[in-house]
């Protein structure tokens, strides 16, 4: 076979296997427009769960942080709500300390003004003695003899007011109330009466005893109207009511005081009293 032969056999081959070879190139060239993109689940897909017993220890665990962190808020709610009740309790304690001082203060300041002051009576020889004229009876009998009574005797009443007076200048409280008390039971009417009435009730108010104060002076404005000590009982029981949060008590003494005691020291402070309610 000649070499033009053999020439033309390969270019008839080549021809017959070009069109092949073009379409694997175009293939080819159609793959690598393809974009590579990353698989992801489809949605609505059902994603498979962890086992119940996987997740038993994580739900444990989070109900166990809630309880605590349930139990936290309640505590920190008591310790406020304790952390107030001290606090209102300091306060009433500071109070009632502020008045039990201003109550010493101001029965220091009586006793240093008023001790001075007390009323003084002369002294007799002899206990004087009342005679009783003879009772005759209607009838014409026999007339009864003339009795003979015998009224206290002053010296006596003194000593034992100026004895109870001493004891509340020691500030010997309770031995002062019973001295007291005895002597009111024993001189009911007596020149003294009056001022031991209220000095009972100063020392019970003074020993934090609010209702024997408030009967001891009260005492003074019904048997004593008039004395001296008078207007000073009616403020008392004005500032006594206050102090209780009794308003119109309060007010009805401090008014009962001004009208009735004008001029006195008792009745000024009454005013300033008054403005304050």
């Amino acid at each position: 076979m000649t070499s033009a032969a053999v020439m033309k056999m390969q270019r008839q081959r080549w021809i017959a296997i070009s069109p092949a070879i073009a379409g694997l190139f175009v293939v080819g060239l159609s793959w690598a427009e393809v974009p590579v993109v990353e698989s992801s689940p489809v949605v609505g897909a059902a994603v498979p769960s962890a086992s119940p017993a996987a997740s038993a220890p994580a739900q444990a665990r989070i109900q166990a942080e809630n309880t605590l962190y349930y139990q936290l808020e309640l505590l920190q709610q008591e310790v406020q709500t304790l952390r107030g009740m001290l606090e209102e309790q300091s306060h009433a304690l500071r109070l009632m300390k502020q008045e039990q001082r201003d109550r010493y203060i101001d029965l220091d300041r009586r006793i240093s003004q008023l001790s001075s002051a007390e009323p003084t009576i002369s002294l007799p020889a002899k206990s004087p003695t009342t005679v009783v004229p003879p009772v005759i009876p209607s009838n014409g009998g026999a007339a009864s003899p003339a009795a003979t009574t015998t009224t206290a005797d002053p010296a006596v009443e003194k000593q034992a007011y100026d004895d109870a007076f001493a004891l509340i200048k020691e500030r010997k409280f309770d031995q002062a109330i019973i001295a007291l008390n005895a002597f009111v039971d024993s001189y009911p009417q007596g020149d003294y009466a009056a001022n031991a009435q209220y000095w009972l009730g100063e020392v019970y108010l003074a020993t934090n005893q609010a209702g024997p104060a408030r009967t001891a002076f009260e005492k003074v404005l019904s048997d004593f109207p008039n004395h001296r000590k008078a207007p000073d009982a009616s403020y008392k029981l004005g500032r006594m009511y206050h102090s209780l949060g009794d308003v119109e008590a309060a007010r009805r003494y401090f008014q009962q005081t001004v009208e009735r005691f004008p001029g006195s020291s008792s009745a000024k402070l009454s005013r300033e009293y008054l403005q304050k309610l």
